[in-house]
């Protein structure tokens, strides 16, 4: 094989390999040989050729069970490095154990990457609780954390993100009208944190705010989770601009330099 078709032949391999990896996610965290053949467009025996070797390699593994692969523990270490390696997470940690030290309940930081709102550290609540988050990946429409990066995104970016994901209902007090999912939006860009009130999960609600970075752009957004039956209009006050003070400073951390309209 000549050396440009060898490198061709590779750069391809790696691109199918990726895709392979991409097609799994929370909704889909198990997916067969067949599954994975008919979602990417490939033959079942290439499918399965890679996976044998990716599972090789630790970043995938079979289910016994069912004959399923999932996601390996090998890409959980690597996705570790990665994000140890981002300057939100050094920014925020400090404030995230100083919000949960102050109001005893789970503080959230996420980060926002091409459409997806991905949780990367957690500092639990030390009281019961209830209920918890489920998942890395937090819908943008219906979760704290998503709904404050939503609504801070430029506009077409946002639509276009609420097009391809649409506004499906999680709970009953999900939004999915979209005339009124975007006069939401209005609201919180007016108020300038977000709440989730039992929209993602029923009995928990999230108070969320975004950060920005020295683009001026979305970063990610911290977020204050609780069961409903804790948070009262009081601390409703206290945690929401607690969290806008947060976010201010971690803001100033990452180089964003807030300007006035006035």
């Amino acid at each position: 094989m000549a050396p440009e078709a060898e490198k061709d032949s590779l750069i391809k391999s790696i691109q199918k390999a990726t895709k392979i990896l991409a097609a799994f996610s929370n909704e889909e965290p198990e997916l067969g040989v067949v599954e994975l053949s008919k979602k990417l467009g490939l033959y079942k025996s290439t499918v399965f050729r890679f996976l044998k070797t990716l599972q090789e390699e630790d970043l995938v593994r079979r289910n016994p069970e069912n004959g399923k692969y999932r996601l390996g523990m090998r890409l959980f270490f690597m996705g570790s490095i990665a994000v140890n390696q981002l300057d939100i997470v050094s920014s925020a940690k400090p404030y995230l154990k100083e919000l949960q030290e102050l109001f005893s309940e789970t503080v959230n930081l996420f980060i926002y990457d091409n459409g997806n709102v991905i949780c990367i550290d957690r500092k639990e609540s030390p009281r019961q609780v209830t209920t918890r988050p489920r998942g890395l990946i937090s819908p943008p429409h219906c979760s704290g954390a998503g709904k404050a990066v939503l609504a801070f995104l430029p506009p077409r970016e946002a639509e276009q993100i609420i097009k391809e994901k649409g506004l499906p209902p999680y709970t009953k007090k999900t939004i999915t009208d979209p005339f009124l999912f975007n006069e939401h939006l209005k609201e919180i860009r007016r108020k300038g944190y977000a709440i989730d009130h039992e929209e993602y999960e029923d009995g928990l609600t999230c108070v969320a705010v975004p950060l920005m970075d020295f683009k001026a752009r979305v970063a990610g957004s911290i977020s204050i989770s609780m069961p409903t039956e804790r948070l009262t209009e009081v601390l409703l006050v206290r945690i929401s601009q607690a969290l806008l003070d947060v976010s201010q400073k971690i803001s100033c951390e990452l180089g964003y330099l807030q300007t006035s309209s006035k």
